[in-house]
């Protein structure tokens, strides 16, 4: 396992990109609202996004135990402009 203060490894920079996006819009509440959408695809019957917004919620709490400054939304500014310059086509 990886030490305090790595990063996370997350093999699907999908996941990774929004999970990224949600702390730094909802801060310490991101796990929360990745669970809303998990809910929402589950209320929707959408199998495959209920198990990617699984998997985001995963890495939401794998960023916030690894990073804790990131459970606050710490640089969310910049942590938004910096994700929505590399946002994928």
């Amino acid at each position: 396992m990886a030490e305090t203060g790595a990063s996370p490894v997350h093999l699907d920079p999908e996941v990774d990109f929004i999970a990224r996006a949600i702390i730094a819009q909802h801060g310490a509440g991101a796990a929360r609202a990745a669970v809303d959408h998990l809910n929402a695809m589950i209320d929707l019957g959408d199998f495959y996004r209920r198990d990617m917004w699984a998997r985001v919620v995963h890495a939401i709490h794998d960023r916030q135990r690894l990073q804790p400054e990131a459970a606050n939304g710490a640089s969310c500014a910049r942590e938004l402009s910096q994700l929505a310059a590399m946002r994928p086509c």
